[in-house]
Parts: C-alpha cells; structure tokens; sequence
C-alpha cells in the first residue's frame, strides 16, 4: 500500500480511531489522538475514507503520558 508522512490527527471518532486528512481523504488511525502527528501506513483504502496503522510518532502532545 502507501506511505503517508507527516499527518496531524485532528480529532478522535467512534472506537478510539484518530481522524486526520489527506489528499481530501479521511483517515482513520487507531492509537492515536487529536494533536499526534504521524508517519503512518495505509492498511486499506475506499473511495472517500483509508484506515491505517502508525509507522512512527513524528511528535506527540505535552498531555501525553509515557507508560
């Protein structure tokens, strides 16, 4: 599939997906939230929406807690 670098999640969706956007393309990105911003791959792709899995956290948000 493809390689997206450097996506900021906006906002979280329905079952803890993080959403951000590409190319007028919605992405869905699981472990992630709003403020990430991500390298990620695209696991699957429809016509409007893509869902896909982080490769790397460019940078995260100062409430993020390390376990």
């Amino acid at each position: 599939m493809r390689e997206l670098k450097g996506l900021k999640v906006e906002k979280i969706a329905l079952h803890g997906y993080g959403i951000a956007h590409s190319a007028n393309r919605t992405i869905f990105v699981p472990y992630t939230v709003p403020g990430d911003v991500v390298d990620i791959h695209l696991t699957e792709q429809r016509k409007d929406i893509a869902f896909g899995s982080v490769t790397r956290y460019v940078s995260r948000p100062d409430f993020t807690i390390k376990p």
